[in-house]
C-alpha cells in the first residue's frame, strides 16, 4: 500500500455511509474481543482521533497526560473527555475537549467510528477528524504534558502492535500496545488505534 494522503482518506469516507463506518469498525472490535460495545449505561464521553494534514504526510495526534492527574496519569491518549451540559452531542464534546486540551481549531469531522464501554465506566464515542494546518498548539498544562504526532503510515504497520493482557478485579483484559519512539500507547487508546489501522488497511 502506497502513501496515504488527504485525498485518499476523504474519498474513503465519501464512499461510505457514516453509520456503515461505525458498524464495520465496531464489528472488527467485536471479532478481536478488544473494545467493549456499548452495553450497560456508562458516563457519556467522546474522544477525537485527530489526523493532521501535514505537507509531508498525515499524522495522528496523541496527548501525554500529566502525571498528577487522578485518572490515567502519564498515559498516552486521544484528546477527549466526558460530555458536558454545553455539548449537544459527542462531536461537540470531542471538538471542545480538543480545543481546551491542545488548542485545535480547524477540524473537518470525517465521522464517528463507534461507541465503546470502557472498564472505567465510560461510554466513549470515537470521532475521526482531519486537522488543517497551519496552527500552533495551545497546551493546557494542567492536563497535557506533551503532544505526539505519529505518522499515519507508521501507525498502519500492524506488525508493530503487540497483544497483551492484564488481570484486574478477577477479569482478564486484552489490549494492544504500540511503541512510538519511547512512548508506549496501550489500553483503550492502543486497541482503538489498532482497530482503526486494521480497518484503514482493509479499505484503502
Amino acid at each position: 500500500m502506497g502513501p496515504i494522503d488527504r485525498h485518499k482518506l476523504l474519498r474513503l469516507f465519501d464512499n461510505h455511509q457514516p453509520h456503515a463506518v461505525a458498524q464495520q469498525i465496531g464489528s472488527l472490535a467485536n471479532a478481536m474481543n478488544l473494545l467493549i460495545p456499548q452495553g450497560k449505561e456508562g458516563i457519556p464521553a467522546a474522544v477525537l482521533i485527530p489526523i493532521i494534514d501535514r505537507q509531508d504526510g498525515l499524522n495522528i495526534l496523541l496527548t501525554e497526560r500529566t502525571k498528577h492527574l487522578s485518572a490515567h496519569p502519564g498515559q498516552i491518549s486521544f484528546p477527549g473527555g466526558r460530555l458536558e451540559a454545553v455539548d449537544n452531542n459527542a462531536v461537540d464534546a470531542a471538538l471542545r475537549e480538543s480545543r481546551e486540551e491542545v488548542g485545535l481549531q480547524e477540524i473537518s469531522v470525517l465521522g464517528e467510528i463507534g461507541t465503546y464501554s470502557s472498564y472505567s465506566g465510560y461510554d466513549i464515542t470515537a470521532i475521526l477528524g482531519l486537522v488543517h494546518p497551519p496552527f500552533d498548539f495551545s497546551i493546557n498544562t494542567d492536563e497535557v504534558e506533551s503532544v505526539i504526532e505519529v505518522p499515519l503510515q507508521v501507525a498502519l504497520d500492524l506488525n508493530q502492535y503487540k497483544l497483551e493482557n492484564i488481570v484486574r478485579d478477577g477479569e482478564r483484559r486484552h489490549f494492544y500496545t504500540f511503541h512510538y519512539e519511547d512512548k508506549p500507547i496501550w489500553g483503550f487508546t492502543g486497541s482503538l488505534l489498532y482497530i482503526l489501522a486494521s480497518w484503514l488497511k482493509a479499505n484503502l
